[in-house]
């Protein structure tokens, strides 16, 4: 188990396989602290269960010889296959008191490294009963090193102590997770814990004491087990039963769910779209009749700018030669003749006769739909045969303004 809340209502419970002790806290301002001796877990057990009012949840503590945690290696393999190889291969892990099998609960701590807890299944099944007898719902067992190092909590490498009527339990802890732990003898010293942290992998580990005002250690535990959380509990066959079928309804449930969802999905969709299309026609006959003559309104400056695009283009095309003829024949002075008059583009070439041709050139240049005028030959002076005047034949050139 890695986390789960305590309840209002809950149990510890300690045993040693012979005296059993339980701490439970059922809503009352002082927890009630039970210790007996009992010829078997279950007969214990069941009584205390009965003697105290309903419960949440009981988790119970089983001491070495009986249980026990440690660290295994294991090759690459998922959670469950660890669980099952350990619980086959017990005996060469642990050495207890009980006849085997054992129902094991593991953790990967590292590549190849595995925390386990051993507990006889026999008392896990006896925990399973006695919880369904009495109408517990959720029954949990653990070791004595996984409720130390819970209890003390704490960060990095931690050598926990519970010291309690001539006993010491010792456990090695990481980042509040027990993976070795150990009872020690009554005349153990400091010694003998700084031996077992060079042991377990770090001799500077921290020392964390945890007090007890308990007279024995199996009553100190059961207490632990009231008040901590264990990060490695081990279910029964029965428990771990029922929790893969509630896992296999729960599946079965959320299977048909996302069906259902899938199948209204298209359905849902379906009547969205309709109602938003209801919405547009409701939306639209509310503003037809402010709609329908803006629209013809539209349509009537439409028409009129296409109109005055297309006069513009025309406009911009129309050729000017005929309006460029007519200036430069105002603005020529009279007695003068023109023989030849060209547009090409906005070039214009102008051939003729006067008898002063500076005014023809000065009457162009003021013209005002010409520009850059200019000779384009030399002014040649003739004499008009039977006559005493003289004649000057021009050429000139020059460039319409404006473009065409």
């Amino acid at each position: 188990m890695t986390s789960r809340a305590l309840r209002t209502r809950h149990a510890g419970v300690a045993w040693d396989g012979e005296t059993l002790a339980c701490v439970a806290r059922d809503g009352t301002a002082s927890p009630r602290v039970v210790e007996r001796r009992a010829e078997t877990l279950a007969a214990g057990l069941g009584a205390l269960l009965h003697e105290h009012a309903a419960l949440d949840a009981i988790t119970v503590i089983v001491t070495r010889p009986l249980a026990h945690l440690c660290t295994v290696s294991l090759p690459a393999m998922s959670r469950d296959d660890a669980e099952r190889v350990l619980a086959r291969d017990w005996e060469r892990h642990v050495i207890s008191a009980a006849a085997g099998p054992y129902t094991v609960a593991a953790e990967r701590i590292g590549a190849g490294s595995w925390r386990a807890a051993f507990v006889p299944t026999e008392i896990g099944e006896q925990v399973a009963a006695a919880a369904a007898e009495a109408g517990v719902p959720i029954a949990y067992v653990a070791t004595t090193d996984d409720i130390l190092a819970a209890a003390a909590g704490g960060r990095g490498e931690t050598i926990v102590q519970l010291q309690c009527g001539g006993s010491t339990c010792v456990a090695h802890a990481r980042d509040g997770r027990a993976d070795a732990g150990r009872t020690l003898p009554p005349s153990s010293t400091a010694e003998d814990i700084a031996q077992f942290a060079a042991a377990s992998g770090d001799a500077r580990a921290t020392v964390r004491t945890i007090a007890s005002r308990d007279s024995t250690i199996i009553t100190a535990l059961a207490r632990l087990a009231a008040e901590a959380v264990p990060t490695l509990a081990v279910a029964s066959r029965a428990t771990r039963e029922r929790a893969r079928e509630r896992s296999r309804w729960s599946a079965r449930w959320l299977g048909a769910a996302t069906l259902i969802a899938l199948m209204a999905a298209p359905m849902i969709e379906r009547w969205r779209v309709d109602r938003a299309l209801v919405r547009v026609a409701d939306e639209r006959r509310a503003i037809a009749s402010r709609v329908t003559p803006a629209l013809v309104a539209r349509d009537s400056l439409t028409t009129a700018r296409e109109v005055a695009i297309a006069l513009a283009q025309r406009e911009a095309a129309a050729s000017r030669v005929a309006g460029a003829i007519a200036a430069v024949a105002l603005a020529l002075p009279a007695c003068t003749t023109l023989a030849s008059l060209s547009v090409t583009g906005d070039s214009l070439a102008m051939d003729g006769e006067s008898a002063r041709s500076a005014a023809v050139y000065d009457a162009l240049r003021q013209s005002s739909v010409l520009t850059d005028v200019r000779l384009a030959a030399p002014l040649r002076q003739e004499v008009r045969s039977g006559a005493d005047s003289l004649v000057e034949r021009f050429t000139f050139s020059a460039r319409l303004r404006g473009g065409r």
